[in-house]
């Protein structure tokens, strides 16, 4: 809207003192087709950001603008109309020009509305869709503190179930060892008596050596414990604490610095883009107060309306403003979601510019900022080629903007999505890991200590019992445990 304006300004300027300037007509209809753009792409990105209240300016008829009927009227519209309306004015403003014709209301719209409450307006919910993200980044990074007790408490949850599964399995394998070892001393004898006689009946051997363990010690119960549930907790352990290892990382690293990333990108973006509006501002009031010496000035034209301050005042809150803006761009913070071509254009060198750029464009809107407050305050009339070389710097200075506008965004994007995926590889790798230790360690554990079960059962069933009943209520006992 600013370019519009400033464009447009000059072209109405050459037409009424008859001299040449920088722009064109061309000019003019390359910023139409830019806004036109920019205007498509509010509808189509419009659910991007409907959750934001400052959204509703995008369909709500609620952003102010000026016409000129009989006198001067305040109207409202949502942005997009708005947009639309300051498009046919220009349209048809230099279609007047050409035709030499009277576009006194179509200037009036166009400069008090690109320069006046509109861009205000718009600006403010510009202002407030930034607080918006920033507020939703805000929110998601205070979740991550419940984010990390909620999976730390996951996994301790976890651990003492597992802690009473395992005291559980305690008691059945105990009990399976008692009653493997009450049933080896009561088959004992039974069993030497069948060796033998297998060795009388088939090897001809008919005396075997008296066995050294008497009869009390086989009646001797003794209480078998074996604490197996410490030694399984142990080893189940190591996978539970890499687990909450990698839960810590994830929240207390990458999410943390993914959180912090989305709060700085719309403040560094969004203070790029509002540098080339400010700096296009200053320079269309440094005209407006040059334009008066011979008047020619917009206050001049419309002396019935004053909704601006004088053009110098103006000058000064916006350089105010802008030096604002400057400074959070140069924040270290801001530097992190930065290329280093970005970081050298902006704070060291640019190639091929003129010399006031080429150190930087922080110190090309120094140097931008400088020439407004000489033109502004040495009371005096600069020449046309003055006027001319100062356009020329702030037309440079606006594509180089621009270009690092749109430098910042992409860049400040691929980071984070680099973070993004860096965190996605380290989520997989975990898990990968995780899976690979249970295949590897944890499972050959398992089917080794199942096994052992298995042979134990077989064991229990082939060894004899020396009494029918108790045969049939140890094999009852038996099944019990199995099936505990």
């Amino acid at each position: 809207m600013t370019q519009l304006a400033l464009v447009l300004r000059c072209l109405h300027a050459e037409n009424v003192a008859n001299i040449s300037l920088i722009y064109t007509n061309e000019n003019a209809q390359e910023v139409l087709i830019e806004m036109k753009y920019y205007q498509d792409k509010l509808l189509k990105d419009y659910n991007s950001w409907s959750y934001c209240p400052s959204s509703k300016i995008i369909k709500e008829p609620i952003v102010p603008y000026w016409v000129l009927e009989k006198s001067p009227v305040m109207k409202y519209e949502n942005l997009y109309e708005v947009i639309e309306l300051i498009i046919e004015n220009s349209e048809s403003m230099t279609t007047k020009l050409k035709n030499k014709e009277n576009y006194s209301r179509e200037m009036f719209m166009i400069f008090f509305n690109c320069l006046g409450n509109s861009l205000k307006y718009t600006l403010k919910a510009i202002d407030d869709l930034i607080d918006c993200e920033l507020d939703r980044v805000k929110k998601l990074s205070n979740q991550k503190i419940f984010l990390l007790l909620g999976g730390v408490g996951i996994v301790g949850i976890s651990i003492c179930i597992l802690a009473l599964y395992l005291i559980t399995i305690d008691k059945h394998l105990n009990s399976l060892w008692q009653f493997l070892n009450k049933r080896m001393r009561k088959g004992f004898l039974q069993i030497r008596q069948l060796i033998a006689e297998r060795l009388s009946q088939y090897h001809g051997i008919y005396e075997i050596p008296d066995s050294e363990i008497d009869n009390s010690t086989l009646k001797k119960d003794e209480i078998l414990k074996f604490k197996h549930s410490l030694w399984y907790l142990i080893r189940f352990s190591l996978i539970f604490l890499f687990a909450i290892g990698f839960y810590i990382i994830l929240v207390l690293v990458y999410y943390d610095v993914i959180c912090k990333l989305l709060e700085i990108r719309p403040q560094m973006v969004s203070g790029l883009a509002l540098r080339r509006i400010q700096m296009t501002q200053i320079s269309i009031f440094t005209l407006e107060n040059e334009a008066s010496f011979y008047g020619l000035s917009i206050y001049q034209t419309y002396p019935f309306f004053q909704s601006m301050k004088p053009a110098a005042r103006e000058v000064i809150d916006l350089i105010n403003s802008l030096k604002e803006s400057s400074n959070a761009i140069k924040n270290p913070e801001s530097k992190i979601l930065m290329s280093e071509k970005l970081k050298s254009m902006i704070i060291e060198k640019i190639s091929g510019v003129s010399t006031f750029l080429s150190m930087g464009s922080y110190r090309g809107v120094n140097f931008c900022i400088q020439e407004s407050l000489f033109m502004i305050f040495n009371r005096s009339r600069e020449t046309l080629i003055s006027i001319i070389d100062y356009l020329n710097e702030i037309a440079e200075f606006s594509n180089i903007t621009n270009i690092l506008s749109m430098l910042s965004d992409s860049d400040s994007k691929m980071f984070i999505e680099e973070w993004m995926n860096n965190m996605i590889f380290f989520t997989v790798l975990c898990l990968t890991s995780l899976i690979a230790c249970f295949f590897m360690f944890y499972y050959p554990l398992i089917a080794k200590e199942i096994t052992i079960l298995k042979k134990l059962t077989k064991l229990l069933v082939i060894l004899p019992s020396s009494e029918n009943y108790k045969q049939k209520e140890d094999t009852k006992s038996l099944t019990l445990v199995n099936s505990s």
